[in-house]
C-alpha cells in the first residue's frame, strides 16, 4: 500500500494472508486485494460504470472466496479469483456505511444512513 491510498474500509481474510480495502475518496470505485505478508496489489475488483461511486466497508464472504463492498445504490459481490462481480445487489435507497455476511454467506446485515 502507498502513502496516497484513501482506505475507508479494511478486512483481513480468515487465514490473515490476504487484506481488502475500500476507497471513498480519494480512489473510489474500486476494493483491492492485497498480499499481507508483502504489502503488494494482488488484484483490484472493480466497479463498472461512471460517476463517484465510493466504497466506505468490505468484507471476506465465507471462505474467502468471495468479496462484499456496496457503493452508493448497489451491493457488490465479487469472486477473489477472478476480480469479476458475482451478483450485484440493486435498488438501496441510501448510503451504506457498514455491513457484514454471515458465516454461510446466506444473510447480509446492513448500516445505512437514512437521507431525506
Amino acid at each position: 500500500m502507498n502513502e496516497i491510498e484513501d482506505v475507508t474500509g479494511i478486512a483481513f481474510s480468515s487465514n490473515g494472508k490476504w487484506a481488502i480495502t475500500g476507497s471513498a475518496f480519494s480512489n473510489p470505485n474500486r476494493v483491492i486485494l492485497w498480499d499481507v505478508s508483502t504489502g503488494e496489489e494482488i488484484r483490484r475488483l472493480e466497479l463498472a460504470g461512471t460517476g463517484f461511486r465510493p466504497i466506505f466497508d468490505v468484507e471476506f464472504g465465507p471462505g474467502d472466496q468471495t468479496v462484499l463492498g456496496a457503493d452508493v445504490d448497489s451491493l457488490c459481490l465479487w469472486d477473489v479469483e477472478t476480480g469479476k462481480i458475482i451478483r450485484r445487489y440493486t435498488g438501496l435507497t441510501s448510503v451504506i456505511w457498514s455491513y457484514d455476511i454471515s458465516s454461510d454467506g446466506s444473510i447480509f446485515w446492513l448500516a445505512p444512513t437514512t437521507m431525506r
